[in-house]
């Protein structure tokens, strides 16, 4: 099986399964927490499929450490500490997307004078995409 990378605005989708079985969970509504297992089982493929290809990388090792720390067996402990290394591990893939370049840094803080309106639109719409990906990475018993 190959699970393709696939993204709708940056989320992908067993994490929306994996999410929508966390907010069952939470509302005790029955049934909800084979829902959220579904997106556990797409993600493992996932990285299944990145190790064959070989391009398993070093944030996916700390992505499956972080998963791994989440645990039940590992408590509310596992699950802090499990989001902080997702959260800081995403941190980290954006970091490598931006041009530190003075020249790179120079255009942008132009672009930003020129355009506020825009830039206050794609801030709110990375404040949404970012907090419901924080979120996620909360594990909830």
């Amino acid at each position: 099986m190959t699970v393709k990378n696939v993204q709708v605005d940056g989320v992908k989708p067993w994490d929306l399964v994996t999410s929508l079985g966390i907010a069952g969970e939470l509302q005790d509504m029955a049934g909800f927490k084979s829902i959220g297992k579904i997106g556990d089982v797409l993600q493992v493929a996932e990285y299944a499929d990145k190790i064959r290809s070989g391009t398993f990388d070093i944030q996916d090792g700390f992505d499956v450490a972080a998963d791994a720390l989440q645990l039940p067996a590992f408590g509310v402990v596992g699950n802090l500490g499990g989001a902080a290394i997702h959260i800081w591990n995403d941190a980290g893939r954006e970091a490598q997307n931006i041009d530190w370049s003075n020249q790179g840094m120079s255009q942008t803080w132009d672009y930003m004078v020129d355009n506020p309106g825009v830039v206050a639109e794609e801030v709110s719409k990375a404040t949404l995409e970012v907090g419901s990906r924080i979120l996620g990475y909360f594990r909830f018993p």
